[in-house]
């Protein structure tokens, strides 16, 4: 990411608009790792604060608050995207992503390094359970069920 004067936490832009989804708690553990320090990892590689919070559900669903700079949180939205599509070519960039934040910090040339692909009738289903919140702000994914 390029070189600020101050940390990233204390632009307030970074905090405006969080996103806020949910997904099982399988991906959560694949995404995010087991550990606290897996989390923290892909947390310090990409200049965000991610929120991982499990919620009483039978289905078992992890609600997901993710802050940070807004190139950051997008490019960490479309990475959960492409892990939880049909399509195998998408679902293979989510895991390269997903290995690039894992292994270094995100630059400004990794934020624009995996271009959008086009959508299966599957993904289709996934935006359309996107909604938003516009007068507040927040962006939420409803859960889908598992991917791999």
């Amino acid at each position: 990411m390029a070189t600020r004067k101050n940390p990233w936490w204390a632009e307030p832009e970074n905090f405006n608009a969080p996103l806020v989804f949910l997904m099982d708690e399988g991906q959560e553990e694949r995404i995010f790792g087991r550990s606290d320090a897996d989390l923290h990892r892909i947390e310090e590689h990409s200049c965000t604060f991610i929120q991982l919070e499990a919620w009483f559900m039978a289905t078992g669903q992890t609600r997901v608050t993710l802050v940070g700079p807004p190139k950051a949180r997008q490019w960490l939205m479309r990475m959960v995207q492409n892990l939880q599509s049909r399509q195998f070519p998408r679902r293979a960039q989510g895991l390269e992503m997903l290995r690039l934040v894992w292994s270094q910090p995100l630059t400004e040339d990794a934020l624009g390094a995996f271009p959008d692909m086009e959508m299966d009738l599957g993904d289709v289903v996934l935006v359309a359970r996107i909604y938003g919140n516009f007068s507040s702000g927040s962006l939420s994914l409803l859960p889908l069920g598992g991917f791999f």
